[in-house]
């Protein structure tokens, strides 16, 4: 297990690797299901992860699963950052914006 807190670090540096990459994309893949306290955490560390970096489908998709979260808006409000201001994505979420 990792510490998340050292992940936010190493992602705030740019300095996550691959393994570490994979193991916070798990993670949030079982957060579909799975609530972890962790959640927002998870989310921002892929976000800053990839930011300048090309953004694979599967990782834009994963993101994406989180732009509805009524139980936390607070996650829907980070996903949406991500995917328009760290990844570019904004054209994309023209509509999301509006509302």
């Amino acid at each position: 297990m990792r510490n998340v807190r050292e992940l936010v670090m190493k992602a705030k540096q740019e300095n996550l690797n691959n393994d570490d990459i994979a193991y916070v994309v798990k993670k949030l893949e079982a957060c579909k299901s799975t609530p972890d306290d962790d959640l927002y955490h998870y989310i921002y560390i892929l976000g800053r992860g990839m930011y300048g970096k090309p953004i694979p489908p599967a990782y834009k998709k994963l993101i994406e699963h989180f732009l509805h979260y009524p139980q936390k808006p607070y996650i829907s409000v980070l996903a949406l950052e991500i995917l328009c201001h760290y990844w570019g994505f904004v054209n994309d979420y023209a509509d999301v914006l509006k509302q």
